[in-house]
């Protein structure tokens, strides 16, 4: 992560499965994160000058936390959001049968209320296509939706997330999806795009496999 400039580790702990930290509703004994475990990797990302935030998941995701807190299972969707929120957006018609609205609708409607907005729904990594799928990762552009002037694009979108879900990733996989794939949203955040010949696709694909020998050494 450091190496790509990404600077903060979200890290989404629990699920419908599992309440993974110390508790009974793991998987296993074997299967939990003491508070060394948690306090050792917010030390390693500490000195790779990268925040960790750790996410208990509601109201969705949590039958899990239920069994550790009998009777404190939220329900909690229509609660307003107050002005301010840093919301992420990850709702897209790709991801979602039933929502035929792009991502680009979810953030005009959030920046229309003053919110703040971090923008993953062009970069799930667990979605793996045919062929060199970077390219609709490189392509996405957190700015680029209608309504707003460049200024106040600026102030409420402050970044975007690439997103790793687990359902079909384990420690033999994990590595080989998220990387390079999540180098190639990381130079479109940190990019401003001035001279179109260094954004070809051509230029940037050298790059990027300049950088994942980079990586790989």
């Amino acid at each position: 992560m450091a190496y790509n400039k990404l600077n903060i580790l979200h890290w989404h702990i629990n699920d419908d499965q599992s309440f993974p930290f110390v508790s009974d509703a793991s998987y296993s004994d074997r299967h939990v994160y003491s508070k060394h475990d948690i306090q050792h990797i917010i030390k390693e990302a500490r000195m790779r000058a990268i925040q960790l935030i750790i996410e208990f998941n509601t109201p969705a995701h949590g039958h899990s936390l239920a069994k550790v807190f009998p009777g404190k299972y939220p329900f909690d969707k229509d609660i307003p959001i107050p002005v301010g929120t840093i919301v992420q957006v990850w709702k897209d018609r790709r991801l979602l049968d039933d929502d035929p609205r792009d991502w680009k609708f979810h953030v005009q409607r959030l920046l229309r209320f003053n919110h703040t907005v971090i923008l993953s729904s062009c970069y799930f990594l667990n979605l793996i296509q045919y062929g060199q799928d970077w390219k609709q990762i490189y392509d996405c552009d957190p700015h680029d939706f209608d309504g707003f002037d460049q200024q106040q694009k600026q102030q409420f979108v402050i970044g975007g997330e690439a997103c790793v879900w687990g359902e079909y990733i384990d420690q033999t996989n994990f590595m080989s999806r998220t990387w390079p794939r999540a180098s190639a949203m990381a130079e479109r955040l940190w990019s401003h795009m001035i001279d179109s010949h260094n954004y070809d696709d051509d230029v940037v694909h050298h790059r990027l496999d300049s950088h994942r020998c980079r990586m790989l050494g």
